[in-house]
């Protein structure tokens, strides 16, 4: 995981042209699963996506009558305390088209240490935090609005986001 921090700062935050400078913080483009560097942690978000839809209401969800494409995105979010970007993450879903077959996932690559916030997620009416678990993918459904938890220290979190969205046409 330090080989994935270290390629990181050498070959995507040194660089503006691998950061996304239209969303907020410090963002990578949202292509990093297709560097072979991340290929061990782009299998993980796949089979724990593979875990997560089999529940038989998800599955159910999708119409097998249709013929279904997919949609993949993955980018890593940087923060620290001392960041004086002006423009630090804020609430907001990763859903933006609203598809009802949509699956996001995060994985703390690096946390602070001591960290106790690591993501905050509001749904409906109740408001939550995942635990401090590096190297684990906690995946969720898209529409669910989170935000970055309160950093502590001037030690660099490294977050790693996905997410995959089924879009689908009629079968003729």
């Amino acid at each position: 995981m330090d080989s994935c921090v270290e390629h990181l700062e050498k070959h995507y935050f040194s660089n503006p042209d691998m950061c996304d400078l239209e969303r907020p913080g410090h963002q990578t483009i949202q292509t990093l699963f297709g560097d072979p560097m991340f290929s061990t942690i782009s299998n993980a978000f796949l089979l724990s996506v593979r875990q997560y839809v089999n529940d038989p209401e998800i599955v159910t969800a999708i119409d097998l009558n249709q013929e279904h494409y997919l949609e993949f995105d993955s980018w890593c979010y940087v923060n620290w305390k001392d960041d004086t970007y002006d423009e630090p993450g804020g609430w907001h879903s990763h859903n933006e088209n609203n598809f009802p077959s949509s699956l996001s996932g995060i994985f703390f690559l690096r946390l602070q240490p001591g960290s106790k916030s690591e993501t905050k997620f509001h749904v409906g009416a109740n408001q939550f935090e995942l635990p401090p678990n590096e190297w684990s993918w906690f995946i969720f459904p898209s529409t669910y609005l989170h935000c970055p938890g309160d950093v502590t220290s001037s030690d660099k979190r490294y977050t790693i986001s996905a997410d995959l969205s089924f879009t689908k046409h009629t079968i003729k």
